[in-house]
């Protein structure tokens, strides 16, 4: 069992170069090349348009995110697909658990 308690989970730097206003918790890494990680956005901030080499799971712990068009707030869900490419905009403070299957693919970084 891993056990990570709310107040030992340490955010840093977001792993993509450029990224401002944006925090990054990993959590634990999967034997896939992917993970699972708490993400904390101010209001305003983005994570730029983006793909996966499987899918990606998020749910939105608190707070509201723009994602692909469509409004999410605390509580929602949303799955996006191998096939399927998005950006992130915070329309308020907002932190989101994120479990990434096989990996992330940002135009122009290294895998």
């Amino acid at each position: 069992m891993q056990l990570c308690k709310g107040t030992e989970i340490e955010f840093g730097p977001f792993p993509i170069p450029g990224v401002d206003n944006v925090t990054f918790a990993g959590l634990t890494e999967h034997p896939d090349g992917g993970f699972t990680a708490m993400i904390a956005m101010e209001k305003g901030s983005v994570i730029p348009e983006h793909g996966h080499k499987h899918f990606e799971e998020t749910y939105v712990i608190s707070g509201v995110v723009d994602c692909a068009g469509a409004t999410l707030e605390a509580g929602d869900y949303v799955r996006v697909n191998d096939d399927e490419t998005h950006s992130v905009k915070a329309l308020e403070d907002t932190k989101l658990l994120v479990m990434v299957h096989q990996g992330v693919v940002v135009e122009g970084m290294p895998d």
